[in-house]
């Protein structure tokens, strides 16, 4: 008898085991069908809890760099800190004007790092606040428990409030950074080469382009994403494009496909255009997304 009760509650207790691990799985959020049904809006499915705030407490997040340069832009107001040596550099401060020049082609280490401790930079004049002219690649990083502010205006002529020319840029952490552009053709991040967020809470404002690009590549592991943009919230590829005289018709003089992968993270993107675009493909295999277009 003893056996036999132990072996029913031990099957029981299993079958309860069971069914909880189920109701935890299954708990995503309203289903596609739901929103459709109660024509739910973003504001509405941000309320029900959809995106899970705790998305961005991922990898990334209070890091020490002991033996980084310390920056701090307040004070140089209009002027311009040109960085031309790789390694770690801490950014702190307010400034409302002037940018980081990153030109690392004398340099004979083309890696660098900043690590964000509560920057504000607002940029007033034709470049961006980050700009990244040359190196091999740029790494962003965002602390816990900092907000950061980047800002140009409609003066610069740059792609985005970050702007990486040439080399790959990988953003991650678990702080704050909040991005507004202004500019005729700003993003709020650009990337000539590939572009690979993992963590971080991301608001984004593109007046008059799109919200993040990366033009060889678009990866996303983690985050929460907030973008409203004017154009594609996310994109990857380009062309670019001449009028012919003698045909009305556009000529593209140069493609690139680009890719758009996203394996995490909670996106809530509110677009002109396209939420998500590529001219070479998109692969979405995790990650909760609302698009609004």
């Amino acid at each position: 008898t003893d056996t036999n009760t132990d072996s029913s509650n031990s099957g029981t207790d299993s079958n309860k085991g069971d069914k909880n691990n189920k109701d935890e799985e299954e708990d995503d959020g309203p289903s596609f069908d739901t929103v459709i049904e109660h024509k739910l809006t973003i504001d509405d499915i941000v309320n029900l809890g959809v995106f899970d705030t705790e998305i961005s407490a991922n990898d990334g997040g209070v890091l020490e760099f002991f033996d980084a340069e310390n920056i701090d832009v307040s004070g140089f107001n209009g002027g311009q800190k040109e960085i031309r040596q790789g390694g770690v550099y801490k950014l702190s401060g307010v400034s409302e004007g002037g940018n980081i020049l990153i030109n690392l082609s004398n340099a004979t280490e083309k890696n660098i790092t900043l690590v964000l401790d509560n920057l504000t930079m607002i940029s007033d004049w034709e470049k961006a606040p980050i700009y990244a002219q040359d190196c091999q690649s740029l790494t962003i990083i965002i602390p816990s428990n900092t907000t950061n502010v980047l800002k140009d205006t409609s003066k610069s002529i740059d792609k985005g409030v970050i702007h990486v020319k040439s080399g790959n840029l990988t953003i991650k952490g678990k702080g704050t950074l909040n991005l507004e552009s202004n500019a005729e053709n700003g993003r709020g991040i650009y990337c000539s080469r590939v572009l690979t967020i993992d963590g971080g809470i991301y608001n984004i404002v593109s007046s008059h382009s799109h919200g993040i690009q990366g033009q060889d590549g678009l990866a996303i592991k983690s985050g929460e994403f907030n973008i409203t943009a004017a154009k594609s919230g996310l994109k990857s590829g380009d062309y670019d494009e001449t009028p012919s005289k003698n045909d009305p018709k556009v000529n593209i003089i140069e493609s690139r496909e680009g890719y758009v992968d996203i394996s995490g993270g909670c996106f809530n993107i509110k677009s002109a255009t396209n939420g998500i675009s590529s001219y070479g493909y998109v692969a979405i295999s995790g990650g909760k997304i609302v698009l609004e277009s």
